[in-house]
């Protein structure tokens, strides 16, 4: 959903309740980057724990990733993220 313009929510609550339904875990993006990236290694629960060069590679794909699946934005206004910044 494209929330610039007429589509932006009018109210605080509104605000934060697309960004909590739009946020996503690495984990999450994890699953739907890797079929697009085949060396992409998606640690399972009975096998070995991934590398730290795995672990590594995976984070850059998924930096790379996540605009083509349409999941990467701009930094949030500082209206929706100021009230959960709890390291500020």
């Amino acid at each position: 959903m494209n929330i610039e313009g007429a589509n932006y929510p009018k109210d605080q609550a509104a605000r934060v309740d697309y960004v909590l339904k739009n946020t996503f875990t690495f984990e999450a993006l994890l699953a739907k980057c890797a079929p697009l990236y085949p060396e992409m290694v998606v640690a399972t629960a009975s096998g070995p724990a991934l590398t730290q060069a795995q672990l590594a590679s995976n984070y850059d794909l998924v930096s790379r990733c996540t605009p083509t699946c349409g999941r990467a934005t701009a930094p949030w206004p500082p209206a929706i993220s100021r009230p959960a910044r709890p390291c500020a």
